[in-house]
């Protein structure tokens, strides 16, 4: 097992998967170009906890893993930041050839590692852009936008009312 606190750079993830080679460190996201468009600070660490295999039912090489980090977004309702925890975990199936990408099993997303280097800040980078929410917002209760919401229908009052309503607009 390789623990450090600064990962390497790059791994031949095939030959850790025949180990199976456990990595565990942190990376900054200040070098992660395509992250930081979506952050309003680049002073967060991602803690990194990588597992290499081999699947011997299918001789499919593999990287498990999982990240933590706490990013700075900006809300899109009130323009103010807020922090926002990303705890993720992804097991990538490793091909050498996208002719290899349909034999591997679902549980298994792809990964196309066609020269046999993969860069560990890129994969980790991609794994926290999927899953930054599509439109950062507080949650609306601590929000300082308030949106207020009429009910369409009141409560114990028929729900077909509307329709009526609306038709009768429409005769108007």
């Amino acid at each position: 097992m390789h623990s450090s606190s600064d990962l390497p750079k790059t791994v031949d993830p095939f030959r850790y998967a025949s180990h199976g080679r456990h990595l565990t460190g942190n990376l900054p996201v200040n070098g992660m170009s395509r992250l930081l468009p979506d952050l309003l600070s680049d002073q967060s660490q991602v803690t990194v906890d990588l597992e290499f295999g081999v699947d011997e039912s299918i001789k499919v090489s593999w990287m498990k893993g999982q990240i933590k980090t706490c990013v700075e977004l900006q809300c899109q309702r009130c323009l103010e930041s807020f922090s926002y925890d990303i705890i993720a975990s992804f097991l990538l199936g490793l091909v050498r050839k996208m002719e290899d990408v349909e034999r591997l099993p679902s549980r298994y997303d792809p990964l196309l590692v066609a020269d046999g280097v993969l860069v560990l800040n890129d994969i980790i980078e991609e794994e926290l852009i999927i899953n930054l929410p599509v439109v950062p917002k507080h949650p609306p209760e601590v929000c300082k936008v308030q949106l207020h919401q009429e009910p369409l229908l009141s409560k114990g009052k028929n729900p077909f009312e509307v329709i009526g309503l609306l038709r009768e607009d429409d005769k108007n």
